[in-house]
């Protein structure tokens, strides 16, 4: 092994280096990193490049020598640095080494190359965003590395606060009953506005600076209530647990940063329980566990790090040495400490779409001042100057953007050089990169647009992703999760689901590595070691092991593969989904589905919108019975266990009779799909129905649920079908089985419950719900309900429901199916009616009198 303890220290200390590794060995930016042109580091945070953001503060650090490790797209890094300016005296060089497939491998091979001399360096992933100052936390390490030798790392921390889930929770007085699932992005729960930001197990802490806590409702019908809290900067592929032995007890500013050596560090989300060696509380004045941190994914390194990755090749993945290292009672392992970072400081990882978005609106709410959108780095100060106006919009200043008449601009977000914005434009919480064109009355939400994107009239899109030179057609949805691949085209009128990436990369550039770590299931209930769950994990997936995409260049529907069916008959791209290399194994097929299903719903939980609810619901009821203080919902089959909302009453208990994991609203549906209603008597369907009703001890308005689910799947629909020929096709199919619901509707009740069930319908997304979402289907949905001849709902039903929405019981979804058109004019030509029954009634009653 070289000899890495040199006592030349002024030889060292001649230069401060640093290792920033520009590939993050994910594959959560995919599809986008599959296209060499665009590997992670260069994708666009408030249209400046993650790389100038790790590259700026580095060089403000005090480094002299950068060291720039990548894998994928390096000729792009190349470029990029080439044609960059900084200016301090930073050097900066460009490491490429193909075979590299995890960080453990980058490290053995700056190793191998003898780059690294200064005593200690700097190692940083290239997607972190920071305003921590690291010189105090570098003098430290130097002192506790020249008292022992073994102390040869420090790891910036930031407690950002913990998670936690309750079930209906009663909140009538709550000021966060108003959060809706769009809170998770704004960036500081609603106790930041008043100056402080919501904590969870932080004892009291101040105001990080920042987005710590975020409270989110998830309503699973209309009498309980369901609320989790977490923050956005957490990934939830992993469960952060650190104990660190502190010299001193934990002041009012936080553990104790001189002396915090780290004893325990795992991030299994899995894991119920935790140990720690006895031993460890006779060596140590306090120990104390914290379950509300972060790993910022800066660390303060002695040369001795590297030659410990080259000496152990089972190391992969920072992470995992961190774990190894700190589990050991024997001392013979290396000493591994921690810098916990101020309130005032700021510091995340970009480790998916979640967590690009969220820290993007810190930026923009300036929680890691100085780095704000009208400061900006060394470079592009040159190019761009950012004003900030009403609303927290910030727009650029020197480039010819221009913002039509009636336009809508609320921040925080941003708008870019040489962008035109035309009439009737609603615009909020969104970043708009260079030489965008937006055409008349579109509606952005949350989302990000970069460079050059067009977007056509009519258009809506929500909490996505859209790079560069992707186009949307006129009329085109494009609804939350979804990532629009460089170039792609959506057609006219198309309508994306949820989640939907769509890319112009062809196929045989998906093929990766079989481990697929980062998509494998984040909440499965198998054992699972560290190496499974870190984020330092995976083989490189960034997309070292693809072949090259394209090289930039404008594609037309020839080149690629296009799925026209999703895209429209005028688009441009294919859908991507994560592969299950498992599925070519002789497994069972129904194994095969349920592990494609975890690898999608995983790949949803890194994208922006995301509920984390039943994850994190599910990860509760594991450690709940684990530790033995609740025995409810027990099944035979562990890995599906789960207590289904709808199944507790409002203490938050089992309902009596009712089985935990049981969805009774999907078995009445199943009972009604298959029942032929042309060949049987539907006085049948509701003896059977009533049957299954007094065994799970449901409501009339659950049958009522489940019959209008199968109704909606009887509707048989495609992607060519119009909102106009669904209505008509839902009206033929309801005539059919008016008389079932003409027997459980007892009261008015239960006809409100008819009406929310096709609000449930559309809340669950997916073809039906877009169609019902286009006005007039709603409307005319509940005309069909109303039709004399059908008699389902009565008029007094559907204003009692109206008069509900007015009072302000709704979001989202369900407002806006209240208010479009064609409802509204329906619901006031039945109050006129009314009025007028109610003034002929008293005109009669008055000519009785005479």
């Amino acid at each position: 092994m070289r000899n890495t303890n040199n006592n030349d220290d002024n030889k060292r200390e001649q230069k401060l280096q640093a290792v920033l590794l520009a590939d993050s060995f994910l594959t959560t930016f995919q599809p986008i990193t599959l296209d060499k042109t665009t590997p992670k580091v260069l994708c666009p945070l408030n249209n400046v490049t993650m790389l100038a953001y790790a590259i700026e503060y580095l060089a403000g650090s005090g480094v002299e020598e950068l060291y720039v490790f990548c894998v994928s797209g390096h000729e792009a890094i190349e470029e990029y640095v080439q044609s960059s300016t900084w200016t301090s005296t930073i050097k900066v060089v460009v490491v490429c080494e193909n075979s590299v497939t995890d960080a453990g491998g980058a490290l053995r091979f700056m190793y191998d190359q003898d780059m690294i001399k200064s005593n200690p360096f700097i190692l940083m992933s290239g997607d972190v965003v920071t305003n921590a100052p690291i010189g105090p936390a570098i003098q430290e390490h130097k002192a506790r590395n020249k008292k022992d030798s073994n102390a040869i790392m420090t790891v910036l921390l930031k407690r950002v606060g913990g998670w936690s889930v309750d079930v209906d929770v009663e909140s009538d007085d709550d000021d966060d009953d108003n959060n809706n699932e769009n809170d998770i992005y704004d960036g500081k729960d609603a106790d930041a506005s008043e100056g402080g930001v919501g904590r969870d197990n932080n004892d009291g802490d101040d105001n990080d600076g920042y987005s710590s806590t975020h409270n989110f409702h998830d309503k699973p019908n209309q009498n309980n209530k369901s609320k989790y809290q977490i923050t956005p900067l957490r990934p939830l592929s992993e469960d952060l647990t650190v104990a660190l032995a502190n010299t001193t007890p934990t002041s009012a500013d936080g553990p104790s940063s001189t002396h915090s050596r780290i004893l325990l560090y795992e991030t299994n989300p899995n894991s119920t329980s935790t140990k720690l060696p006895t031993s460890f509380f006779q060596t140590s004045t306090s120990i104390e566990l914290f379950n509300d941190m972060i790993n910022c994914g800066v660390y303060i390194c002695s040369p001795e790090v590297l030659a410990k990755f080259y000496d152990e090749w089972d190391y992969l993945h920072i992470e995992t040495f961190i774990t190894n290292s700190v589990a050991d009672e024997e001392g013979i392992q290396p000493k591994i400490y921690a810098k916990v970072l101020n309130a005032n400081e700021y510091a995340a990882r970009i480790y998916d779409f979640r967590t690009y978005h969220s820290v993007s609106n810190d930026l923009l709410k300036r929680w890691c001042y100085p780095i704000v959108p009208d400061n900006l780095p060394s470079g592009y100060e040159k190019k761009y100057r950012y004003g900030m106006e009403r609303y927290m919009m910030y727009i650029e200043q020197k480039g010819k953007t221009k913002v039509g008449k009636c336009v809508t601009l609320k921040g925080p977000g941003m708008v870019g050089s040489h962008t035109k914005i035309n009439d009737g434009c609603f615009i909020s919480n969104t970043v708009i990169g260079n030489k965008c064109f937006i055409e008349k009355n579109v509606k952005i939400n949350s989302s990000h647009l970069w460079e050059q994107v067009t977007v056509e009239d009519n258009v809506s899109i929500t909490e996505s992703i859209l790079c560069n030179g992707c186009v949307i057609k006129k009329g085109a949805v494009i609804k939350k999760g979804c990532i629009i691949g460089r170039n792609c085209v959506i057609g006219e009128n198309v309508i994306l689901a949820e989640f939907t990436r769509i890319t112009a990369c062809a196929e045989e550039d998906d093929m990766f590595d079989s481990d697929q770590d980062d998509f494998d299931s984040i909440d499965d209930d198998d054992n699972i070691n560290d190496d499974d769950v870190n984020d330092d994990d995976d083989t490189d997936g960034d997309g070292s092991s693809f072949g090259d995409c394209n090289s930039g260049n404008k594609n037309t529907a020839n080149d690629i593969k296009t799925d026209y069916d999703i895209v429209g008959n005028d688009g441009i791209g294919r859908v991507w989904t994560p592969s299950n290399d498992n599925s070519d194994n002789d497994n069972d097929n129904d194994d095969d589905v349920e592990d494609k299903m975890d690898i999608l719903e995983t790949m949803k939980s890194q994208s922006i919108g995301y509920n984390a609810f039943p994850l994190l619901h599910r990860r509760m009821l594991r450690q709940i019975k684990d530790d033995g203080l609740k025995d409810v919902g027990e099944t035979q089959d562990e890995d599906k266990e789960f207590i289904l909302s709808s199944n507790l009453d409002e203490n938050g208990f089992l309902k009596l009779g009712r089985q935990a994991n049981v969805d009774v609203v999907k078995e009445m549906k199943d009972i009604c799909l298959e029942f032929n209603v042309d060949s049987n008597s539907i006085g049948n369907l509701h003896i059977e129905l009533n049957a299954y009703k007094f065994s799970q001890n449901a409501s009339f308005s659950d049958c009522i649920t489940g019959a209008v689910f199968a109704i909606m799947e009887k509707v048989q629909v495609k992607q060519t079908t119009k909102p106009l020929e669904f209505a008509g096709s839902f009206k033929k199919e309801i005539e059919r089985w008016a008389e079932l619901f003409q027997k459980f509707c007892r009261g008015i009740e239960e006809e409100i419950s008819v009406i929310q069930a096709v609000e449930n319908v559309v809340s669950k997304g997916g073809m039906i719900g877009d169609l019902i979402c286009c006005d007039p289907v709603f409307g005319l949905i509940l005309k069909t309900l109303n039709d004399e001849e059908i008699d389902v709902v009565s008029d007094e039903a559907i204003l009692k429901w109206a008069s509900s929405k007015r009072e302000g019981n709704s979001d989202g979804v369900e407002k806006s199916l209240f208010h479009q058109p064609f409802t509204q004019n329906f619901i006031q030509w039945l109050e006129q009616d009314s009025d007028s029954d109610s003034d002929d009634g008293s005109s009669s009653s008055g000519s009785d009198s005479d």
